[in-house]
């Protein structure tokens, strides 16, 4: 697989599904969807070049990496956001890091597994 394939496909599925989807929850003025774009390019990066690195071998590993790093990348969302909003909509932002990436994860599968 490529870089196109690895990098910079997975960067342009994330920051526009989750953008859209927290734009549909309400976060939609300049500075969130700057946010939500900056955080998502720099977290899908930190997570997609080590996995295209590590050239894993077996499945069972290269899973909980991919695991690991799923869960490094909310926390990392959530916090940069909630720091980012400190007076409006911060009790949305964990649940909605959670689903945004969930659906981000979902749309990934769906282009690896199905239309690539």
């Amino acid at each position: 697989m490529t870089v196109l394939e690895n990098i910079i496909i997975p960067v342009v599925l994330t920051v526009c599904s989750e953008t859209v989807f927290f734009s549909l929850f309400g976060f939609r003025d300049k500075k969130s969807i700057f946010s939500l774009m900056f955080i998502n390019a720099f977290t899908n990066l930190a997570l997609n070049i080590p996995l295209y690195l590590c050239k894993a071998t077996e499945l069972s590993y290269y899973s909980w990496l991919l695991l690991g790093l799923e869960i490094l990348v909310v926390i990392i969302e959530a916090v940069f956001l909630m720091y980012m909003d400190r007076k409006n909509k911060r009790y949305q932002i964990i649940p909605l890091t959670v689903a945004s990436n969930c659906l981000s994860f979902l749309l990934g599968l769906v282009y690896y597994t199905i239309i690539r």
